[in-house]
């Protein structure tokens, strides 16, 4: 019984030692959520997005780092934000909500808006990590107001008398 017992705990004393965290790792971070709140977004105003980071391990902390979001339109840049990820301990997540707006966005057309996408990139002490995500947004009411004031000043030209 005395040579079972001390298997075990040896056994357990060598679990605990290869089992410990290496503090040299990269660790792992991963951005765990990028999503558009509410979108598609239908009119000119405010739009808000969701960016969560976090520390999978092995590492015991991810020190501060930047992540910086960024809204494209095919190759073209709208808006980029940078913001700062606080200490991030093993399995600790951290959620950043940008609010901006989308009334100077380009857009495909006056009907259907645009589609965006928006990047995250996450840089941290011994790694990375990105992610993307496209959403639809119709950027400004000025185009819909141009249009309908052409139809309605066409429409009044065609109603006066003897037209």
């Amino acid at each position: 019984m005395r040579k079972i017992m001390a298997l075990i705990l040896i056994t357990g004393l060598m679990g605990t030692v290869w089992g410990a965290d290496d503090l040299t790792s990269t660790g792992q971070g991963s951005i765990t959520e990028l999503e558009p709140i509410g979108a598609p977004y239908t009119q000119a105003g405010t739009i808000q997005f969701r960016c969560t980071t976090t520390n999978l391990g092995p590492r015991n902390n991810i020190p501060p780092s930047t992540c910086t979001l960024t809204i494209t339109y095919g190759d073209e840049v709208v808006q980029t934000i940078t913001y700062n990820v606080p200490n991030l301990r093993r399995y600790e997540s951290y959620t950043y909500v940008w609010t901006t707006t989308n009334v100077n966005f380009p857009y495909d057309s006056f009907q259907t808006g645009g589609s965006y996408t928006i990047t995250a990139n996450w840089l941290y002490s011994g790694g990375s990590d990105s992610k993307s995500t496209i959403f639809q947004s119709i950027p400004t009411g000025w185009p819909a107001v141009i249009v309908a004031a052409i139809i309605f000043l066409t429409f009044i030209y065609l109603k006066k008398p003897g037209k």
